[in-house]
């Protein structure tokens, strides 16, 4: 069932597209991010899906109910929304359990419903020891979580999350991403996330809909974002990967660097003779000895070691296999080669994702 749909939605700004021609389908209880950087549209759009900004072309709709167009906007606090901002807005003059309950009495319900709810939340966000206390006597994580339980208190719709994390360390940035991701299946609300954070998206996300200069580049699951990125852009923003340029000549392809048959390659009829091949640095395997033999589909390329850094967890490693071109390859901690020493490449087709130049 679609809860919220946007169809060919536009925002310009003195003449300007701020978003152009944006168009998604959200599922009831599904979790979609808007992912992109600074000034790709993404807090636009979430603005728009609130009602603090009507669009200039398109419509948005709640469950078959046209919400915004060019000519009609429904005012925010009539939408049946939540939205937490970068900032969390809780009132520092009011207890943690104030601050989550005063949604429920703008909304008069009666005090022990108020009261029930406010301690149903409270459990789930883990903050019931804390409900007397001030937003100034609690930490970072703390004051996320109750502007988090204020927003789901109220039971919204939609509920909207305008980079929430963003002010906070990266250690606690890492845990509450996990922290919302629970708290959406506990509560299977459907949510609308902005960020400019690939690892906060990948791991809260059902979907994402990469943005780029105000338009939509890919919609797909963390998953296949990753592995079958349809952009030069998508490949590049979402985890680390090597780009590299190509060329069909007739039963080869030629990396500028080393060859590899094109018969190993599936859809590239459509996307012309200069290509571009997306392949992650810990999809390719090295050795320092010459190896014997392969695994099946793998093809072996000798290159030199340019460049290497130790992360403690990985080595990273720049190999010349040939011209100009440079591999970007990531080894276990324990695999260490120096620099200027020749290694093999194990490099696999089925790894690399064609991308039209």
């Amino acid at each position: 069932m679609i809860r919220l749909a946007i169809r060919n939605v536009g925002k310009d700004f003195g003449g300007v597209p701020a978003v152009r021609d944006f168009s998604l389908d959200i599922a009831a209880g599904e979790f979609v991010s808007l992912l992109g950087p600074s000034g790709c549209g993404k807090t636009t759009m979430l603005r728009m899906i609130a009602g603090f900004i009507a669009p200039s072309r398109g419509t948005i709709e709640l469950n078959g109910k046209v919400l915004s167009s060019p000519s009609a906007s429904l005012p925010p606090e009539k939408r049946g929304m939540s939205m937490i901002f970068q900032s969390y807005a809780i009132w520092p003059h009011m207890t943690v359990a104030e601050n989550v309950g005063f949604g429920l009495k703008l909304r008069h319900l009666a005090a022990n419903e108020i009261t029930r709810r406010i301690e149903e939340v409270l459990a789930v966000v883990r903050l019931s020891n804390l409900s007397t206390r001030y937003p100034a006597e609690l930490s970072g994580g703390q004051q996320q979580r109750v502007a988090l339980a204020r927003a789901v208190v109220i039971q919204p719709e939609i509920l909207l999350l305008d980079e929430p994390l963003s002010n906070l360390d990266a250690n606690l940035r890492e845990e509450m991403r996990f922290e919302i991701r629970r708290l959406h299946d506990e509560f299977k609300m459907t949510t609308v996330y902005v960020t400019h954070d690939q690892s906060e998206a990948m791991v809260t996300s059902d979907q994402i809909v990469v943005m780029n200069q105000g338009a939509v580049e890919q919609i797909d699951s963390p998953y296949a974002l990753y592995n079958k990125p349809r952009t030069r852009f998508v490949a590049s923003f979402i985890g680390r990967t090597n780009l590299l340029p190509a060329t069909r000549a007739g039963e080869k392809i030629d990396f500028h660097g080393f060859t590899l048959p094109a018969d190993q390659f599936d859809g590239l009829d459509d996307l012309g003779s200069e290509l571009r091949f997306s392949l992650r640095p810990q999809s390719i395997h090295i050795t320092r000895s010459q190896p014997g033999s392969s695994a099946k589909g793998e093809f072996w390329v000798p290159g030199k070691v340019l460049k290497r850094s130790y992360f403690g967890d990985r080595w990273d490693y720049a190999i010349n296999p040939g011209g100009d071109l440079s591999v970007q390859v990531s080894t276990e901690p324990a695999q260490r080669c120096e620099i200027g020493e020749t290694v093999w490449m194990a490099i696999n087709p089925r790894d690399m994702v064609a991308i039209s130049a």
